[in-house]
């Protein structure tokens, strides 16, 4: 990659890289603000470009039974999909756990979070279909912002379920990384 170390900072770049378990690496990570990890493994691919106030860029996460303190139960999926300043699309948003699968399409912007095309499937049959728009502001939230102040005003919410058998809520907290 290339940084330009006169304003703006232009830059380009890819990056590459497999941690087959980031359990040894637990302290060194809790060092640098990254939230505690305590085992599993993780496959990045990235590349983007831009300047300090513009930027967008592509990305690939592969995590297979990533132990943290979120996600106790280890979270295994696989994330695809592009950025640019505050809107994240995942085109490809695949979390798998025991018999449970659950896929959608995501996006994260100012205006909301919205998921699309979902589908939980258990043992191979569908259980739940949907989609869903929230009209807040995840960005606002990572940057600490109270919940009920990122709601973004005269936004509606939506949801659509359409269940094919009885949901378990046990099996979609498993989905996301939560212990039984």
């Amino acid at each position: 990659g290339a940084i330009a170390l006169e304003s703006p900072h232009a830059y380009s770049g890819t990056i590459k890289a497999q941690v087959s378990d980031v359990g040894p690496y637990r302290e060194f990570l809790s060092q640098r603000a990254v939230f505690p990890l305590s085992g599993g493994a993780v496959r990045l691919d990235w590349e983007g470009d831009g300047t300090r106030s513009a930027n967008s860029g592509a990305f690939s996460l592969v995590l297979d039974d990533l132990v943290s303190a979120l996600t106790p139960g280890g979270l295994t999926g696989t994330f695809e999909g592009t950025y640019s300043p505050e809107n994240v699309y995942f085109s490809v948003f695949d979390l798998k756990r025991e018999q449970g699968h659950f896929t959608t399409t995501a996006t994260l912007a100012r205006s909301g979070l919205g998921l699309k095309n979902a589908v939980l499937r258990e043992k191979n049959q569908i259980v739940a279909t949907g989609e869903i728009f929230l009209p807040l502001n995840p960005f606002a939230v990572f940057a600490g912002t109270p919940v009920r102040e990122a709601m973004v005003p005269d936004k509606a919410l939506y949801l659509r379920l359409e269940t094919k058998q009885p949901l378990r809520l046990r099996d979609m907290a498993r989905l996301s990384g939560q212990k039984d």
